[in-house]
């Protein structure tokens, strides 16, 4: 009896990633004491699971980095972990842009729940636009207690969230990246907007409170 060959690939794939995983693993816990060997399981699901996106989310950042920036952009691949601050479910950017494309601890980027520890992959496009620094990423990200996956796209300057269904379905990918890239090419120009108006209205708080004085 012969058995599928794809079959036993993915056993082979599966248990090799698990080895990966518990190496990673006693990295992370150096960082990030409430990691454990446990997650082994969760890691190399996601390590799978990244496999699966790489070429789609790979084209598409590339297409966006010809097309837009005439091939000037960056494109990296970061896994990593990281513990969400505070009580915000927002997942960041690092302040940091990551120097390598190997087991990084992008800390500080935010999970599902207050002081969760999270796994991710990270495929980011940055670029430079007269000396400002730009970037967004695509993150699959699984939570360290459920072993929940989950897929988004963000930006460096302007870190709104969008999901991506996972499994991807139809354009989703390439509609959430042309969001973040949009609100980030744009981030300079919007934050300069906002600081007017914000301006504008400590001046008329100010002359109001000039007149009850009065």
């Amino acid at each position: 009896m012969q058995m599928s060959d794809g079959w036993v690939d993915s056993i082979a794939k599966a248990y090799q990633y698990k080895l990966d995983a518990l190496d990673f693993l006693s990295r992370v816990r150096e960082q990030f004491p409430s990691s454990n060997p446990t997650h082994a399981g969760i890691v190399s699901k996601l390590w799978i699971a990244a496999d699966d996106m790489d070429k789609p989310v790979n084209i598409a950042l590339a297409e966006l980095n010809q097309g837009l920036l005439s091939d000037k952009g960056e494109i990296e691949i970061t896994r990593g972990a990281s513990m969400q601050p505070g009580s915000s479910s927002q997942i960041e950017f690092n302040s940091e842009f990551p120097d390598s494309t190997n087991d990084q601890f992008l800390g500080q980027m935010g999970s599902f729940n207050p002081d969760r520890l999270i796994y991710e992959c990270t495929w980011s496009l940055s670029w430079r636009t007269n000396d400002d620094e730009y970037a967004i990423a695509f993150r699959l990200i699984a939570n360290a207690n459920t072993g929940e996956l989950r897929a988004l796209v963000n930006g460096f300057n302007f870190p709104e969230n969008y999901d991506i269904t996972f499994p991807l379905i139809g354009n989703e990918l390439k509609d959430g990246l042309a969001k973040a890239y949009v609100e980030e090419a744009t981030s300079n120009e919007t934050k300069a907007m906002l600081q007017k108006i914000l301006v504008k209205d400590q001046s008329v708080m100010f002359e109001s409170d000039q007149n009850i004085e009065g």
